[in-house]
């Protein structure tokens, strides 16, 4: 008997995989930006996936459900890497500034010098903003950051000067409850 079917029978009939399936599918709607509607796509997507790299299972080197695990763990966050990339983008590439258009027998232009320079200014990140935005912004940091406890305040600041490049989760989440 051919040693791919073996498994796939194995995972059939143990169930553990349609198990680690539907609880990531499940998981995967609560993070947002997805329907129930589309938890059966989910459920095949990643069912696909454990299926295809099923020839590559070894079991002398973890086990079926770790495997299993590890495969539609990374599964869901290729799925979820497209929609997000699908969904900003709306299937279309961004266009360089440095593009040269131009109407025929007309010299081309780059998109940068078809567009104001405020304009540019906002898109390549150079834009001086309005003082009164500014003053806006640095009172409601500031408010936020006094109802902070002290060592995530800390960790707040570190990331605003460059000191550090991410937050930890516990500190988004007490973010998200302020906001």
């Amino acid at each position: 008997m051919n040693l791919a079917l073996q498994k796939t029978e194995l995972l059939a009939s143990d169930g553990l995989a349609t198990r680690i399936i539907r609880r990531k599918a499940k998981s995967m709607l609560a993070w947002g930006g997805l329907w129930a509607t589309d938890q059966e796509d989910l459920e095949q997507e990643l069912a696909l996936a454990v299926v295809s790299r099923l020839p590559e299972f070894d079991r002398s080197r973890s086990r079926l459900s770790t495997f299993v695990y590890s495969t539609v763990q990374s599964a869901a966050a290729n799925v979820v890497h497209r929609r997000r990339a699908a969904k900003r983008n709306r299937g279309k590439s961004p266009l360089s500034l440095d593009l040269q258009r131009g109407q025929p027998g007309q010299r081309p232009l780059t998109l940068a010098h078809c567009t104001t320079q405020r304009d540019l200014d906002r898109r390549t990140g150079t834009e001086t903003p309005n003082p009164l935005d500014r003053a806006s912004t640095k009172q409601d940091v500031a408010n936020v950051l006094a109802v902070l406890p002290l060592k995530d305040a800390s960790t707040c600041r570190d990331v605003m000067a460059g000191r550090r490049r991410k937050l930890p989760p516990k500190v988004i989440e007490t973010l998200r409850l302020l906001l």
